[in-house]
């Protein structure tokens, strides 16, 4: 027996030590000193150098290095070791083995790069968000192009099934595969011009998207555009809200808000460049031009890493790049705007444009308003009117197949002149005002972006940037007091008030995507911004000695000279995307930022987590996700402020950043028709900002500026919790959607409301819209949308009481939105028709006629948009509700050839 354990052990040992010899030889043969010297060989010729000059075997096939670059070795590349690496770097995914005779190099199982980029056939438009599925030996891959359109999967040796999905496209085909492939897939559309019943989704494409992605992606197609809208007006952030969780004001104005928060606290991108001023009229339509769009997505809270800045949404939004084959236009006329948009190529197959050009049609409007002389008692000026513009030019230049440049602009304005005249009575006598206000704001935008597809796996987009948002508002008041006595009316009031806010960005941001396996894609990047803000308000009492126009002018002068602030915003971030076992989708990733302004630095590290499970096509699916945001920048405004100011300022060492958390859970099934989805989320929010109320605020009757904004600030918490229910029917000719979302948001505030939480101005607890969509014919559709929502919470005045120095009656104002208008509900019909013919005369070109008819408010409800106290009458505290918008009628035409 001994014996026996004494040869076992004299063969493990000897055993070892062949192994140790081995491995010795193995690592001996890669560190061994060559002195190999070959200037732009390929891959194959540096090898059989190895066993020529060298005497050292390598085993792999030629056919392996079929496309890859050419290589230089010289002597810095001192060992057998990093010549190898040198020969399978940059190319395909090798696996290198040494043996007793040499070293053997193959390629890895998952080898070769599926690449490429997905475009319309038509107009070879590149299509951003299309899901590319794989499918090889019982493996099922998914990837989605990115924001230039392209894509990359790995694939191993053989044939292999590739299917391309999108929004009224899809295509499926095989490939086999032996080396690299590069592909430029082009798909037509499966919507005819004239209208199908197989439009996807009324709603969006949400319950088609790539859920372990998270966000909503839409595209403004032909079902968007033919839902009912206020004056026929189409428009992305209308369509957007109409998704559960999504709220708007009372007839669609004041904002864009999402899950309780503010509207300052989404991040809207236009072509990567923020927009800080996204909405024309208070929200009645919003700066983009729907027919320049090419696609949206919205996230509600589970923020990708890429993302920073804000603590409620991000609404990704991207140009068209145009149509590069032939020049073609398109014009268009509500009742709201009227636009035109010119686009072609300019050198063949490398370069096209695509221009537009909006302007207000409203006046009109404005006219009939101005002959309701018994609107609030209020008389409007002859010299009212507001007009808006709106300016977009793109232009992509393709410098070689790597390669791509972008030019984007975009300018827009708000011009408004109000004049108007109030009476008010009271038992002393009658107040007789006098107001001249004059307004004016808008964006302006300016990018170069660079993208570069590096090798089949990895992209880089860079991209610099110039943005500017400026608000400009006066009101001047004049009141005289004509006493019931008789005697001369004498002057009470004579004042001026300015506001001023204006934020300048210079940015420099790349972000990197780089698909490292066939389960796993990384994305990383960077960006730095210069922020400049000039925040200010301006006071003044012309009834006071030595105060005149001329000083208030040099005063306004001052005031944007002494108080504009410089910030600095850097921002990195890390994120994975990996595909696990049993249909498990992982999205995680971290983004870091500092802001820093005068001697004060704000940092935060944000953790972004997303599983997902299922499957996106048919069946369930289940998801939850955890977020963690910051913002930096706020817009303030102030309760009670006569005009619509709100002020962009930054983080101080006395405003801190805002900070939020978001916890997700939601399920989903879906098939080819029909779709649900469910979700429930949680959100805390801290340090959010707010200027105090009218009695403390940032204005006043009297003489002198108001540049100490930071101490009139006041930071507070907010909650919003709530439960979001999407139902839709996408194909056939009975389409639409049920959005209902069951929601509560709430504020605090130490200096507000005695400290005591408060509903949040648009705290809606239920919000329900059903659409319903027919098609009648291959030309006719007609829809239909009813909103039916909770009122919104207000702040009702409660003591009055006559102030004998002032001579006015004061209205004391009670607990912070205390009150709510009663239940709004409203029902959009539209008809719409779609006609296509050709004009022998161009080159034999479809010429497309679109019409949309339709009734905003059939039935003619009269939803509360705010109440007045009634100063009129004899009695006290007597609230009357004033409405917006009764029954109208809307229309739309669009011709494109």
């Amino acid at each position: 027996m001994n014996n026996n354990r004494f040869v076992l052990s004299i063969l493990t040992s000897l055993l070892c030590l062949q192994a140790c010899y081995l491995l010795s030889a193995q690592e001996n043969i890669l560190e061994r000193g060559v002195t190999i010297m070959c200037q732009q060989c390929t891959r194959g010729e540096v090898l059989l150098l190895l066993y020529q000059q060298e005497n050292i075997n390598v085993n792999y096939l030629h056919d392996n290095f079929d496309g890859c670059s050419r290589i230089s070795v010289d002597s810095t590349d001192a060992t057998v070791g990093a010549i190898v690496q040198k020969v399978t770097t940059g190319c395909r995914k090798f696996v290198v083995n040494t043996t007793e005779d040499g070293i053997g190099i193959k390629l890895a199982e998952y080898n070769i790069s599926f690449s490429g980029s997905v475009h319309d056939k038509e107009t070879n438009e590149s299509l951003i968000g299309a899901t590319v599925t794989v499918r090889q030996k019982n493996a099922v891959f998914k990837t989605s192009t990115n924001e230039q359109g392209r894509f990359s999967q790995r694939v191993t040796n053989g044939r292999f099934q590739v299917t391309v999905t999108y929004p009224g496209y899809d295509t499926t085909f095989s490939l086999t595969a032996t080396k690299d492939i590069v592909e430029r897939i082009k798909i037509a559309s499966h919507v005819p011009v004239l209208g199908s019943v197989e439009i996807l989704s009324t709603l969006s494409n949400s319950l088609s998207t790539p859920y372990q992605n998270g966000g909503v992606q839409m595209v403004p197609d032909q079902s968007i555009r033919d839902l009912p809208t206020l004056f026929g007006q189409t428009d992305i952030f209308r369509a957007a809200s109409n998704l559960p969780g999504i709220q708007t004001g009372v007839d669609g104005l004041s904002g864009f808000h999402v899950r309780g928060g503010n509207s300052d606290q989404n991040l809207i991108l236009l072509d990567d460049v923020p927009v800080y001023g996204p909405s024309h009229a208070g929200g009645l339509v919003s700066v983009f031009n729907s027919s320049m769009i090419k696609y949206a997505k919205i996230w509600k809270g589970d923020f990708p890493a890429q993302f920073g800045g804000r603590t409620s949404s991000v609404v990704d939004i991207h140009t068209r790049d145009g149509n590069d084959k032939q020049f073609s236009a398109h014009g268009s006329l509500s009742g709201l705007m009227a636009s035109l948009q010119l686009e072609g190529p300019v050198m063949k197959g490398r370069g096209v444009y695509i221009v537009s050009i909006r302007h207000s049609v409203f006046n009109p409007w404005l006219k009939q308003i101005k002959r309701d002389s018994g609107l609030l008692n209020v008389h409007l000026g002859e010299a009212l009117a507001y007009e808006v513009h709106d300016y977009n030019a793109k232009f992509k230049f393709r410098v070689t197949d790597r390669d791509d440049v972008y030019f984007s602009f975009y300018h827009g304005d708000d011009d408004l002149i109000a004049p108007f005249k109030q009476s008010v009575r009271i038992t002393q006598g009658t107040y007789n005002d006098t107001y001249n206000w004059a307004s004016k704001w808008g964006n302006t935008m300016g990018s170069l972006r660079w993208s570069r597809h590096w090798f089949g796996d990895f992209w880089s987009n860079t991209i610099v940037s110039n943005s500017n948002f400026k608000y400009r508002s006066a009101l001047g008041k004049y009141s005289e007091f004509a006493d019931a006595s008789g005697r001369p009316p004498f002057v009470v009031a004579n004042f001026n008030q300015r506001f001023i806010t204006d934020i300048t960005d210079l940015t420099v941001r790349s972000d990197c995507r780089w698909v490292a396996s066939e389960h796993a894609v990384f994305k990383f990047g960077f960006s730095g911004t210069a922020h400049q803000f000039t925040p200010g308000a301006l006071s003044f009492n012309l009834n006071l000695a030595g105060q005149s126009g001329v000083v208030m002018d040099s005063l306004e002068s001052e005031l944007l000279k002494n108080n504009v602030r410089q910030a600095k915003e850097f921002e990195t971030y890390g994120q994975i995307e990996y595909q696990l076992p049993w249909q498990f989708f992982v999205n995680a990733g971290i983004n870091a930022s500092k802001f820093n302004i005068d001697e004060t630095t704000h940092r935060a590290f944000l953790p972004r987590f997303r599983l997902f499970h299922g499957v996106e096509e048919k069946g369930f699916r289940q998801w939850f996700s955890l977020n963690y945001m910051a913002q930096y920048l706020h817009q303030a405004g102030s309760f009670n402020l006569g005009l619509p100011f709100e002020l962009w300022v930054p983080s101080t060492d006395k405003v801190l950043p805002e900070r939020s958390r978001q916890m997700t859970v939601g399920m989903g099934w879906n098939n080819s028709d029909w779709g649900f989805s469910l979700e429930a989320y949680r959100k805390t929010m801290n340090r959010i900002v707010m200027l105090q109320s009218a009695l403390d605020g940032l204005i006043s009757a009297g003489s002198g500026d108001a540049t100490g904004w930071e101490d009139r600030m006041t930071s507070g918490t907010g909650d919003a919790k709530g439960v979001e229910l999407l139902v839709e029917k996408k194909r056939g000719k009975n389409r639409g959607f049920l959005s209902y979302t069951l929601s509560r948001s709430m504020r605090q505030f130490d200096e507000i409301n005695e400290g005591k939480p408060f509903l949040h101005q648009f705290d809606r607890p239920h919000e329900l819209k059903i659409n319903y969509s027919r098609h009648l014919l291959r030309w006719l559709n007609c829809s239909a949308t009813w909103l039916l929502a909770s009122g919104t919470p207000i702040t009702l005045s409660g003591v009055k009481y006559f102030d004998e120095p002032t001579r006015r009656e004061i209205i004391y104002y009670s607990e912070v939105n205390g009150f709510r208008l009663p239940m709004n509900h409203r029902l959009d019909l539209a008809v719409n028709l779609d006609y296509t013919h050709t004009l022998s005369l161009i080159h034999s070109r479809p010429i497309r006629h679109a019409l949309h008819l339709g009734v905003y408010n059939a039935y003619n409800r009269a939803n509360p948009f705010y109440l007045v106290m009634d100063n009129t009458s004899g009695q006290k505290n007597k609230a009357i509700a004033y409405t917006l918008f009764p029954v109208m009628p809307s229309f739309r035409y669009e011709l494109t050839f």
